[in-house]
């Protein structure tokens, strides 16, 4: 005898259009939850595209502030040196010029520190949401701020080089930095050229305008406008000092002109002397090795 189904006529219809209602609800969840998957992603991508921004705003902006610093050095030592050495925030105005236009500002904080030598320092501050709250996106922001030319970033609260200047830097901008906030300064921060010799003094780095090899020139090219000059020797055809002149060893084969001369050793085979002399220990034969000496007046001499 065969097996005959109960189900018949309408309640197998029902059956099989539950079944299709069923396939079609899972359908529209699973397309739904590959919908929110898809924008959940498209949104962390884009945050995660702001935070780079943010970072590279940061190097831009420190290195911004360094050219402001470095091309009014005089100017913001002296700003420093009135303020009690205590920093500050540059503002627009002083930026001008030295910014990419059209940067967003991102929430950085760019200003000027003493680097503990009296020479400006610039720094950059990108401050956490709280005292003990992390920057979102911590690694993007790193990452922005290295492909924008950063070498170094650090984080408050973290040991690095850096924070010898977190207290000035907080001092600067008028309070304590949230432990996850992000700061830079221009000495160890910005790449540098080690085999290049800078023309102006760079905080925190005076190797960089130290001359390490001979320096020649053509001829008839000349130094002027020099504070103070340091020398062990110096040979020259003619030396000519409108102020004070002090050598340990001088050796001139023509003329040597000055208004005051200090050395303990002075030798030449003419010596000619248009004002008075005073001599501390003798000048005489083989001390002085001068063959023939004119002056008006000596005091001292032997």
């Amino acid at each position: 005898m065969s097996r005959t189904s109960c189900l018949h006529g309408p309640f197998r219809r029902r059956r099989r259009g539950a079944g299709s209602l069923f396939g079609a609800l899972l359908l529209l969840s699973l397309g739904a939850l590959w919908l929110l998957q898809h924008e959940s992603r498209e949104s962390l991508l884009s945050r995660q595209d702001l935070a780079r921004t943010r970072g590279a705003v940061l190097a831009l902006g420190l290195e911004a502030a360094h050219r402001a610093a470095q091309e009014d050095q005089a100017g913001h030592a002296g700003r420093l040196a009135g303020r009690g050495r205590r920093g500050y925030e540059l503002t627009g105005a002083e930026l001008a010029g030295h910014l990419p236009p059209g940067l967003p500002g991102g929430g950085v904080r760019l200003g000027i520190i003493d680097d503990g030598a009296g020479l400006p320092l610039a720094y950059a501050v990108l401050p956490a949401p709280g005292p003990d709250a992390a920057l979102p996106l911590e690694d993007s922001i790193r990452e922005g701020a290295l492909a924008a030319g950063l070498r170094e970033l650090a984080r408050a609260g973290a040991p690095h080089p850096m924070a010898r200047h977190l207290t000035r830097i907080e001092a600067a901008l008028g309070g304590a930095l949230g432990q996850g906030s992000l700061y830079a300064t221009a000495d160890l921060a910005l790449p540098v050229q080690a085999s290049r010799l800078y023309r102006r003094p760079q905080p925190g780095r005076p190797e960089l305008t130290k001359m390490e090899t001979d320096l020649g020139f053509a001829d008839g090219v000349g130094i002027w406008g020099a504070g103070n000059v340091t020398a062990r020797a110096a040979t020259a055809n003619g030396v000519t000092a409108h102020g004070r002149g002090e050598a340990g060893r001088a050796s001139a084969g023509g003329e040597v002109l000055a208004a005051t001369l200090e050395t303990p050793l002075l030798g030449g085979p003419d010596l000619t002397i248009d004002t008075d002399l005073v001599v501390g220990t003798g000048l005489y034969g083989p001390r002085g090795e001068i063959d023939r000496l004119k002056v008006d007046t000596c005091e001292g001499c032997q």
